[in-house]
């Protein structure tokens, strides 16, 4: 305080933020806890993958090899939601970078070398939560493993695009590729394919969405539409 131009006085004010510090350290400590989890559900994963993989080779026949292979993409595909989660402090994914990393690994696994195979990952840089992740990671590895399998296959020159985009609440994701079209209607040899059913059943039952199969200029396109889900909704 001033009076008549000298100092008189002071006013001194104090906050007591002991509570808030208190209630940082026990976020910290949560956070931490839940990477913890999830490093551990990762390991664990890719020891089931590891054992997976160790049963394979003692197999001669090329049919159960690949039932084996399916198997552990898909527990790799989980893994990878969880190894992101082990990395950072916010409990959401960006659906993009998942989708390339899932991509990547079934590369490594599953093209031939002889084989020369484009890809791109188009679109938004979406961010889901750990509720959606997962179940999602399972059918972007079943959309792939179908157009290695059923699509690229014998092409020398193959193309697989993902592209990724939002609008009115929906997330709408498309993996196509170029293919031969398939012998068969969509909704017959095609639906009756493992791989077609689980994405059936995942995004019916837990994203509570639709897909669908088409050819469009060229390019077997399978396309999931579902509800995005908001970060806060999240428990």
């Amino acid at each position: 305080m001033v009076t008549c131009g000298e100092l008189s006085g002071c006013v001194v004010s104090f906050r007591d933020i002991t509570d808030l510090r208190k209630k940082e350290q026990e976020l910290n400590a949560q956070s931490t806890v839940i990477r913890e989890i999830h490093h551990r559900v990762k390991n664990n994963l890719q020891n089931v993958a590891a054992l997976l993989r160790l049963q394979m080779r003692r197999s001669d026949l090329e049919a159960v090899k690949a039932e084996f292979m399916a198997s552990i993409n898909r527990i790799i595909s989980i893994a990878m939601v969880h190894d992101v989660f082990t990395y950072q402090t916010r409990d959401s994914i960006d659906l993009r970078e998942l989708s390339q990393r899932i991509l990547n690994g079934l590369i490594d696994s599953s093209v031939l070398p002889e084989h020369s195979i484009e890809t791109r990952v188009e679109g938004q840089h979406l961010l889901l939560p750990s509720l959606q992740a997962v179940p999602l990671a399972l059918v972007i590895n079943e959309l792939l493993t179908n157009s290695f399998k059923h699509g690229i296959q014998f092409l020398e020159n193959g193309l697989i695009t993902i592209e990724i985009l939002e609008a009115k609440g929906q997330i709408q994701l498309s993996v196509s590729d170029n293919g031969l079209e398939p012998l068969a209607p969509f909704d017959t040899e095609q639906q009756r394919r493992l791989g077609l059913q689980i994405v059936d059943s995942l995004v019916g039952e837990q994203l509570g969405g639709k897909f669908r199969m088409e050819r469009i200029e060229g390019m077997t396109c399978v396309t999931v539409c579902f509800p995005k889900h908001n970060l806060e909704e999240q428990v």
